[in-house]
């Protein structure tokens, strides 16, 4: 079966976020200033780490979700996914930070991801997921 991206890899903001920090980093060596340059690199640091390490790539089909992230790659079947959430962490102050909650192997894990932009496939995931798990909890407010 075909697999659907869920995830956005965030390329533009990585893009800018690089560019931004290799800006901050050359204006702080034309005039060093000890603490600007430590509390700026502790804010990049911050967002780097949100940008880069938090989110896991998500894809799916009709029967399974597959979870991809550091430690390689989980496949869930989509009736052990029980919820779908929208996070408090916002990026630009349009695209959310989701979390989708399921079973694996007896455990309760959690992925975290931004979805797609301009793209039905939030949408689609979830009334994928509601058609395999109709008990499956779903919290977002902007799927249409």
């Amino acid at each position: 079966m075909k697999r659907t991206k869920l995830s956005n890899g965030l390329i533009f903001t990585k893009i800018v976020l690089i560019f931004f920090f290799v800006v901050f980093v050359a204006v702080t060596i034309d005039q060093f200033d000890l603490k600007a340059f430590v509390i700026g690199a502790l804010v990049f640091s911050v967002f780097l780490c949100v940008i880069f390490l938090l989110p896991d790539k998500i894809e799916f089909d009709e029967i399974n979700m597959y979870v991809i992230n550091r430690n390689g790659e989980r496949v869930v079947g989509l009736k052990d996914v029980y919820g779908i959430a929208t996070t408090g962490m916002r990026l630009n102050y349009s695209l959310n930070l989701m979390k989708i909650y399921y079973f694996y192997k007896g455990e309760e894990c959690t992925a975290r991801f931004y979805p797609l932009f301009f793209s039905k496939s939030l949408k689609q995931f979830t009334n994928v997921v509601k058609k395999e798990n109709p008990a499956a909890r779903v919290d977002t407010f902007w799927l249409f």
